[in-house]
């Protein structure tokens, strides 16, 4: 095969993966965890619902915010410890498969007791690649920690 034909082929590839992540339901949303619209419940920054059920956020740094606040109350009103407890509340269709995710992408057991707000910028993300895969990367670093910082204020 000629190189210009592999070259096409290939921007071709990298082409329609960049259009999948455009797709990306957190992205398009601004909503990196996929929260689910709940009426109890009206988010900082909140603009509407999807028409499957997921809150839109008017930019990545409220959906980061709201998702910091979720992980944390896990950890400090529910008193869950482990990734594995707080990813069975958080996705509980996937018993031990959300926690277990996250726990490899952290690089930590994730049956071992976790510190949400000394390791949350890094959860966060893991958070957005679980829920997106290759896209979640796309959120930038700076989006997360005014997140954080604005949750830990």
């Amino acid at each position: 095969m000629n190189a210009k034909i592999l070259v096409g082929i290939f921007v071709i590839f990298f082409l329609l993966g960049a259009l999948t992540m455009v797709e990306a339901r957190s992205l398009r949303n601004n909503n990196p965890g996929n929260i689910r619209f709940d009426p109890n419940n009206q988010w900082l920054g909140q603009v509407g619902v999807d028409p499957d059920g997921f809150v839109i956020f008017s930019s990545p740094y409220y959906g980061f915010r709201a998702l910091s606040l979720i992980w944390l109350h896990y950890q400090t009103r529910d008193g869950l410890t482990t990734l594995t407890q707080m990813g069975n509340r958080y996705a509980p269709g996937t018993p031990g498969g959300y926690g277990k995710g996250l726990g490899e992408q952290l690089g930590v057991d994730p049956n071992a007791p976790f510190n949400v707000e000394q390791n949350l910028p890094a959860l966060l993300r893991a958070i957005a690649v679980n829920e997106e895969g290759a896209a979640g990367r796309l959120f930038s670093s700076s989006d997360i920690q005014a997140g954080v910082k604005a949750t830990l204020a």
